[in-house]
């Protein structure tokens, strides 16, 4: 998964473990705007048709998006949290 990788590169940076989490997931998430009309021009094509890539590729973004998404509201869940019930 891409976002591991950008993790690293983030971690680096002399910061707090929360605030790389958020910078982490910041850069890691694919823009759905960009990848699925290319996916889709590549399958009219034929690109990948006949064994499901671009399908594939497609859930595979969407999943990382899911991902990325999740850490970045977990990691603002504990860089703002007061304490307080």
């Amino acid at each position: 998964m891409p976002h591991i990788w950008e993790g690293l590169k983030a971690s680096m940076l002399i910061l707090q473990v929360c605030v790389y989490q958020t910078f982490r997931t910041v850069m890691a998430a694919v823009s759905p705007a960009v990848v699925i009309p290319c996916l889709f021009s590549l399958q009219e094509r034929g690109y990948g048709k006949s064994k499901g890539i671009p399908t594939l590729v497609i859930a595979a973004a969407t999943f990382d998006d899911v991902i990325a998404i999740s850490a970045f509201s977990v990691a603002l869940s504990i860089i703002f949290f007061t304490g307080e019930n």
